[in-house]
């Protein structure tokens, strides 16, 4: 039964006995609908009269405001599970109550129009009620799913109540069918409590707990239609979906009452027809609504109802007869309750359950109710004061038809950014970085920093304020001088040379005498330009005798002498030359100083520029004390001059300098993008350099780095893995920069199908390593199997984030970063949301072979995935592909693991690892040897 259930409606493991229960609960619902429907009907045209019924819809909508404003305190108030189970036992009461007036001859006009207006109301809350509760006892991967399947239970409930009615209309008269949907109505009470009971205990104590938070908050519904695209176009799409309806109902009674006289007889037409629709809407819910959902999407689902409608109406203006009303029946009917219905559901997914509590009682009574008045409305205008036939009516409904579409268009936009919403919420922690903020809140935030005494929140602050102009500034940042210290000092310092304030001016000076480096810097370049920029002003520094002074000097002068000749020519005289064209020996120039010297003097060099001591510098980088080394290194990067990148290159590869080289080679910018291009070709090089300079790539932001990178994917992926990988990383820093690059979508698209295929056949390696019969594990190495086993699947995961990142040069990274995130954040929730906005995100080949990477968790179940996706038979020996792959951790663990199963086809192949370079696979190999 089990199986019987997967293979025909996608039921999963663990979802069956709430998907019975849906079924069930909305098959009584539906049936007590068509039960007491063509009763409704039947009795308001023969007491009342056909040409009453506008005003009747008009009437409904004015009851509708009436009740949604208590159902909506009401929902404000109690949980979904009392909301329900109330408003069920009001239901039933109120039949009950309509049977006894109906046995009684209490006829009137009044109770005609109550009954009717009562069934109305009815059938939208007790359906709307159904599917609020579907969309919280499923996630949004569920509900795609199941849909198609509990959806029948509606359709069905409306073939068994509709041919009910038909068949006991007469055998117990019309009255005495109340009484039988009553009892349905029971029945649904103890489907509600069997239902909430089988969620999840952890979802039950987490939807209390959310439910008793959002009863706290409410706002009005329309506020928040209003406030929200997705919703608005719902509505919408709705609200014209319900008139088109009515129009079409008003059609199909009108001329069904032109050929039928008895009531009993019109009850039982009304019945048949609308159990033999249903009969056809079962049919398309229980063999495509579910595949057009899965496959077609959302928005092309939405589609087919108005497209058939379209046609029904073109009959009824081409032959306006009862047969052609029938056939507008039979488009309406058989889409609305099937595939409509579904996708109409599938929309409310992305939508906060607290909006969606609030919203969709209000959307699908008041709105409905009140588009039915809209209708009735129309038809009296239509047809009571301009007389027009049903030819004319179905003009109209063609403008809206036109309407509706237009929505459904664009409500598919929408879903996927609410979607991308809901993701980014649950997912990301984001704080409002800074933005363009007025002069008023920048100080405020300051203030605010200011008494907190966090420094790390201050700093960011003040990153805001280096070109920032207001007369309550200089006083705030001399509190700062006094309240903190360190860095905060020489950033405020900083601060206040740009805009030139004197306030400081005793702090600095206190400051020459701190002994900090760097704020002694600041401090004198900071006096320095209130003293008008005097190259006197550092001269007496300079002869003062204090090296710590001296420095400072010197690295101020040097900030300065572009832009000043006395500056510049103090500087130069300093320097041992007096001139910039005089040759220096830099062996003889750096002879007499000690580290601390020498660090200085490279700091000077590069702000400055000068190029005639640029021998120093390249001398200081090969100097032996490691943090001079450093310096000079650093400092060669902010002269920017190509005369370093080969030396730059070499510190490269020394891995106590590799982080300042890399640094500093990217400072050269795309210069060097060739040079590195033809070491990253060059097969003498290590991996290990190579990886190195592929980061440099990724961080120099160039169009013609990205387009190197992308030619690294095809060239690495069967070679080196290692390398592969840092490719990856470096297109996905220069991705998420603030720069746009353009992506090879061909290239990308293609790694990623490369990928893919990649993780199934890994895949078919781990079921052959569990189609292993316990026997034969207990004879072979039992380690070797494990851990080849765990390689397999850490290389697994390692390919889905590749994916992932790929994916994101193709589609807006954030979106598919934040799926990602949602897939592995252990909610089931989110990753079932995450997984929905993928499948109407990604196009169709990738989707296809992706999504059940992520949602199929049985290997044998992926194992038909991949031969329908790759073909049957293939003779590719995986073993083979493994040993020859591009990963040396998992040709090591695949050595070993074929050597201790004795498998000595592959000898061979394990044999020519021996001269890999990588260590490990080479002593794999040769301990694998000694084995055989």
């Amino acid at each position: 039964m089990r199986a019987l259930l997967k293979r025909l409606f996608k039921i999963e493991r663990g979802e069956g006995i709430r998907a019975l229960l849906l079924f069930g609960y909305i098959f009584f619902v539906i049936a007590a609908l068509l039960i007491i429907k063509p009763v409704s009907n039947a009795l308001f045209i023969k007491h009342i009269g056909i040409e009453h019924l506008p005003m009747a819809f008009m009437l409904v909508a004015f009851c509708s405001g009436l009740f949604i404003h208590f159902y909506f305190k009401a929902s404000a108030r109690w949980e979904l599970r009392k909301l329900i189970s109330v408003s069920l036992s009001f239901f039933i009461f109120c039949l009950f109550g309509f049977w006894h007036l109906l046995q009684v001859d209490a006829h009137g006009t009044v109770l005609y129009y109550a009954f009717y207006i009562w069934v109305a109301l009815f059938g939208v809350v007790a359906a709307s009620q159904f599917w609020l509760l579907a969309n919280t006892v499923l996630n949004a991967r569920e509900a795609k799913r199941l849909f198609g399947f509990i959806g029948s239970g509606a359709v069905s409930g409306g073939i068994f109540g509709g041919y009910l009615a038909t068949v006991f209309a007469d055998v117990i008269g019309s009255h005495n069918l109340l009484l039988l949907a009553g009892l349905f109505l029971l029945v649904c009470m103890g489907f509600l409590l069997a239902l909430w009971n089988s969620r999840p205990v952890e979802d039950i104590k987490r939807g209390t707990r959310k439910e008793k938070k959002q009863l706290k908050n409410t706002r009005s519904p329309h506020k928040l239609i209003f406030s929200s695209p997705h919703l608005l176009l719902i509505t919408g799409i709705i609200a014209v979906s319900v008139v088109i309806a009515t129009l079409a109902d008003f059609q199909y009674r009108f001329l069904a009452a032109e050929a039928y006289n008895n009531e009993d007889a019109l009850t039982a037409f009304f019945g048949f027809w609308q159990s033999s629709l249903s009969i056809v809407a079962l049919f398309i819910q229980l063999f495509f609504t579910s595949r057009i959902l899965n496959r077609a999407g959302t928005g092309v689902s939405l589609l087919i109802l108005p497209v058939g409608l379209f046609a029904g109406v073109a009959s009824i203006c081409l032959f306006p007869v009862l047969w052609s009303a029938i056939v507008l029946k039979v488009c309406d009917g058989s889409f609305k309750q099937s595939v409509n219905k579904a996708g109409m559901e599938l929309l409310f997914l992305p939508v906060p359950a607290r909006l969606k509590k609030q919203v969709k009682g209000f959307i699908d009574v008041f709105v409905d109710s009140l588009a039915t008045g809209f209708a009735g409305l129309l038809l009296y205008l239509l047809a009571d004061l301009l007389g027009l036939s049903v030819v004319a009516i179905g003009c109209v409904m063609m403008v809206l038809l036109a309407a509706w579409i237009y929505m459904v268009i664009k409500v598919k936009t929408t879903y996927i950014q609410t979607f991308r919403q809901a993701l980014e919420k649950r997912t990301l922690d984001l704080e409002d970085p800074a933005g363009n903020y007025e002069s008023a809140e920048l100080l405020s935030y300051l203030d605010q920093a200011i008494d907190s005494g966090n420094e790390r929140q201050l700093l960011y602050v003040l990153d805001f304020l280096s070109d920032f102009t207001n007369p309550g500034l200089p006083e705030r940042l001399k509190k700062i001088v006094n309240q903190f210290s360190g860095v905060a000092q020489i950033h405020v310092l900083t601060i206040a040379q740009n805009i030139k304030t004197n306030v400081l001016k005793e702090n600095a000076e206190a400051f020459l005498l701190s002994g900090n480096a760097e704020l002694v810097v600041e401090s004198l370049n900071y006096l320095f330009i209130l003293s008008g920029k005097k190259s006197d002003y550092l001269n007496d520094y300079l002869l003062k005798g204090n090296k710590q002074f001296y420095w400072a000097a010197m690295i101020c002068a040097a900030r300065h002498a572009e832009s000043d000749a006395s500056v510049r020519g103090l500087l130069l005289k300093q320097t041992w030359s007096g001139k910039e064209n005089n040759d220096v020996d830099p062996a003889s120039v750096l002879s007499k100083m000690d580290a601390l010297d020498k660090k200085q003097l490279a700091k000077v060099i590069a702000t400055a520029k000068l190029e005639h001591l640029y021998p120093c510098l390249e001398l200081l980088i090969k100097d032996r004390a490691w943090e001079v080394a450093r310096e000079a290194v650093i400092q060669a990067g902010y002269t920017r001059s190509p005369l370093f990148v080969s030396r730059l290159l070499d510190s490269l590869g020394n891995h106590k300098l590799n982080r300042q080289a890399r640094k500093a080679l990217v400072k050269l910018g795309s210069r060097i993008i060739q040079t590195i291009d033809k070491r990253i070709r060059d097969e003498n090089e290590l991996q290990r350099f190579k990886r190195r300079l592929i980061k440099v790539l990724g961080h120099v932001d160039s169009q013609k780095s990205v387009n190197i990178l992308q030619r690294y994917l095809k060239l690495f992926r069967n070679i080196n893995d290692v390398l592969y990988g840092e490719v990856v990383s470096s297109l996905v820093r220069l991705n998420s920069g603030e720069m746009k690059f353009v992506f090879d979508s061909k290239c990308i698209k293609g790694e990623v199908r490369a990928l893919i295929k990649f993780w199934y056949d890994l895949n078919e390696v781990l079921l052959q390593l569990a189609k292993v019969s316990k026997a034969q594990s207990e004879n072979e190495s039992l380690p070797s199997r494990h851990l080849l086993i765990q390689a397999l699947e850490e290389k697994q995961q390692l390919i889905f984030k590749r994916i992932f990142q790929l994916l994101g040069f193709y589609y807006q990274i954030e979106d598919i970063w934040n799926a990602y995130k949602g897939i592995k954040s252990g909610s089931k929730q989110l990753k079932a949301s995450a997984i929905e906005f993928l499948d109407n995100l990604l196009d169709t080949k990738i989707r296809r072979r992706l999504l059940p990477l992520i949602e199929v968790s049985s290997r044998k179940s992926l194992h038909t995935f991949a031969t329908r996706f790759y073909g049957k038979g293939t003779k590719q020996d995986l073993f083979m592909v493994l040993l020859q792959g591009n990963d040396d951790w998992l040709r090591s663990c695949c050595a070993y693991y074929l050597i201790n199963k004795n498998e000595k086809k592959y000898f061979k192949e394990i044999e020519l690892l021996e001269s890999n370079p990588n260590r490990i696979v080479k002593e794999t190999a040769m301990l694998c040897k000694g084995e055989y």
